[in-house]
């Protein structure tokens, strides 16, 4: 999209104007973003997916014109929000929580470590977040209610699914009783009628 090649021009952008006016000697990394060196990228992606996923929950759960009952501030709820991030991942991943972000520096920098992870942790938890927040947490009242007919209707099928299964069975037990032709059965007769005594007999 435009506002995602915007996003990372801008930081581009950024980036180099502050290369340039800040001296070498204390330039450092130009802020840009790197995984501890003692934890592996996989706590990085961790990391980067769990700050951005309440970042962009807060946002969506903030900003959504479907609710009446946001109280407060939004913005001041966001801003907590990314501190909340930062104070918690700074040290761990530079907390990102934006690609256009890590890919302003590395660029000017030329440092590509570890660097997908600025990428695809962020898209993961911003996905998470926007799928529970619509589906899960669910504020559209409409949505809400053609979820409920669903599970109720799945539910009903589900029970007559069970009765139909215990009836199938019974009449199976029942069928299971019912005497079968060609079984031989022998019928004892009472004395004196029969000098046998007994009589064989087939169904």
């Amino acid at each position: 999209r435009s506002s995602d090649l915007a996003q990372c021009l801008g930081a581009i952008a950024g980036a180099g104007l502050l290369y340039l006016v800040t001296p070498a000697n204390v330039a450092g990394n130009l802020g840009v973003t790197m995984v501890d060196v003692h934890l592996s990228a996989g706590h990085g992606l961790l990391v980067e997916l769990i700050i951005t996923f309440q970042l962009v929950f807060t946002i969506f759960a903030s900003c959504d014109s479907k609710r009446n009952d946001i109280t407060g501030s939004v913005a001041l709820a966001i801003g907590f929000s990314v501190a909340i991030g930062h104070l918690f991942a700074i040290n761990y991943t530079g907390a990102s929580m934006n690609p256009a972000r890590s890919f302003g520096p590395a660029v000017i920098k030329g440092k590509w470590e570890n660097h997908w992870i600025y990428w695809i942790g962020p898209i993961i938890g911003a996905v998470i977040a926007g799928g529970l927040y619509e589906y899960v947490y669910c504020p559209d009242t409409e949505l809400k209610q053609r979820f409920k007919e669903v599970c109720s209707n799945a539910s009903q099928k589900s029970e007559e699914n069970y009765q139909e299964e215990n009836e199938r069975r019974g009449q199976l037990e029942t069928d299971g009783l019912i005497l079968k032709p060609g079984v031989i059965h022998f019928i004892e007769k009472p004395k004196g009628k029969d000098p046998t005594n007994e009589v064989l007999s087939s169904v």
